[in-house]
């Protein structure tokens, strides 16, 4: 969502997701604000009183519409391309830690022909795609952001972190 508007794939998979377990789904406008935070904490915030077998349902409903149909639908925001291959040119390293999952964050790179840019993609669920020991997906993008300077050679304050929503500022500011 930072660098493509992906909003419409995301409402696509969430509101197919819902009606399948005969919710309502909010007004695309209204959704499209709030996206950010992980599907599960989206659940939440438009079906507070779900009971957790249907929020199990949803989320795996949602995953497999956005992961193999929706996640095609979006555009690249003006002047994204040119700077990220403007910071390429610098020779700055490139990376993208999202809440959307690794492969299908990747898929979307591959078709847009962007793969080759970014040193790394750690999407929500990338320590189970790494096959780690007792794995689970991150809580949220502060613990992803941690998992990354963790793993990596690189220092928090020699790196610059681009977000697009509230919870983007509240990771960066955490970690």
């Amino acid at each position: 969502g930072t660098i493509a508007d992906s909003s419409i794939g995301i409402y696509q998979a969430f509101s197919s997701s819902s009606q399948k377990i005969e919710l309502q789904p909010p007004v695309y406008e209204k959704f499209k604000d709030s996206i950010g935070p992980p599907i599960d904490k989206l659940i939440e915030i438009y079906y507070p009183v779900i009971s957790e077998s249907k929020k199990k349902e949803m989320i795996v409903d949602f995953r497999r519409y956005y992961d193999e149909i929706f996640f095609k639908n979006f555009h690249f925001y003006n002047g994204v391309i040119e700077t990220i291959d403007y910071f390429i040119q610098k020779n700055k390293n490139l990376f993208i830690v999202t809440n959307k999952p690794t492969i299908t964050c990747q898929k979307i790179l591959n078709i847009s022909r962007l793969s080759n840019k970014f040193k790394s993609v750690i999407g929500i669920d990338y320590k189970i795609i790494a096959k780690e020991k007792d794995a689970k997906a991150f809580e949220d993008k502060a613990s992803a952001l941690e998992y990354f300077f963790s793993n990596n050679n690189y220092h928090k304050k020699e790196s610059i972190y681009v977000g697009d929503t509230l919870s983007d500022k509240k990771a960066s500011a955490k970690v």
